[in-house]
């Protein structure tokens, strides 16, 4: 038979033949290898995914269950990139060296923005307006420069009003809705900071930055005037209105909806803490609230100040249509500053 043992081979001379006949044909075929090419193997493919650089500026109203963290996790197709700067108390109008390490460090493709929950809502009649205006210089003097230069958007995080009001101003914030309607006028009147850049005129001129707001604030209220029981899960329970894990589930949903235009109904992510059927809810809430959201900001035909931002007054005037101009100064009967 042709399987042979260890003794057959050495015995059999036929078997002997043919080795080396076998062996001497293939050291002639190694004499002359194929080169290998790239044609033979085709490269493998990898599809990368799509990135996003996100810079977080606040304090705990962001840090509070990472928020960060967890808008990353609800898009896993996308790879986005998180750096935050959220000190406890932290105010925009705080200008910090770590802030413009970050802006310079790396190009960016949103630079979230978010003020300490009661200075936006404090209007020129209080000691405390500082507090605001120094938010409002560092906005066109700092930030619409810096983010422009790092190739990135602006997107106001905006805050809401606490659930009970606020008992350091109990004249200013004596509840929820007061504190809710001055923080919406706040964030407006940043939005024009971000805007129109300070050229010592009237109204100031467009900056070219790319600006928003994320209604995060009129999402709450949203809910506030739909589901009572559902807003007070949205507080994590403390005097600082800071939120549950509830509230920050539905602030991602907002800055989701937002940056990306799309509605976030349907995403499979959410903390377990937040049941199937709130999730939902908040989902929904995120996309009637924030979904197509046209930012009500002061336009160039609105009464501002030298440094060309809305000033604020005790009569809650609200600094966006219809009611900016020469109408709003009739009714709140202010004069032009």
């Amino acid at each position: 038979g042709f399987c042979l043992n260890r003794s057959q081979v050495h015995m059999h001379p036929l078997f002997v033949l043919l080795f080396a006949g076998l062996l001497v044909e293939v050291v002639a075929e190694n004499e002359h290898p194929t080169e290998p090419t790239t044609e033979q193997v085709p490269p493998l493919k990898v599809k990368k995914r799509p990135q996003l650089h996100v810079l977080w500026i606040g304090n705990s109203y962001t840090s509070m269950h990472d928020l960060p963290a967890m808008f990353l996790h609800l898009n896993l197709s996308l790879k986005v990139h998180n750096r935050k700067f959220v000190p406890g108390g932290y105010t925009l109008g705080d200008d910090r060296p770590q802030i413009h390490q970050l802006l310079e460090r790396q190009p960016w493709d949103w630079v979230i923005l978010q003020d300490q929950s009661q200075i936006p809502g404090f209007t020129i009649d209080m000691e405390e307006y500082g507090a605001t205006a120094m938010t409002q210089d560092m906005l066109g003097n700092y930030y619409i420069d810096a983010i422009k230069k790092a190739g990135a958007k602006a997107l106001l995080f905006q805050t809401w009003g606490r659930k009970d009001g606020c008992n350091r101003f109990p004249d200013h914030f004596p509840n929820y809705v007061a504190h809710q309607h001055l923080l919406k006028q706040g964030y407006s009147r940043y939005l024009h900071c971000l805007r129109y850049k300070d050229t010592g005129g009237k109204h100031g001129e467009p900056s070219g930055l790319e600006a928003y707001i994320a209604p995060v604030g009129e999402a709450f209220e949203y809910v506030y005037k739909q589901e009572r029981n559902v807003f007070k899960l949205l507080y994590e329970g403390d005097a600082g209105g800071h939120p549950s894990v509830f509230g920050t589930y539905l602030a991602s949903l907002v800055i989701y909806t937002r940056i990306f235009n799309r509605s976030p109904v349907g995403l499979p992510s959410k903390p377990s803490a937040v049941n199937l059927q709130t999730a939902q809810y908040l989902q929904e809430v995120a996309e009637k609230v924030a979904l197509d959201y046209v930012e009500k900001n002061c336009d160039a035909s609105a009464t501002c100040n030298g440094r060309g931002y809305c000033e604020p007054t005790q009569e809650y005037c609200v600094c966006e249509p219809p009611n900016c101009g020469l109408v709003c100064d009739v009714e709140c009967g202010h004069e032009e500053l």
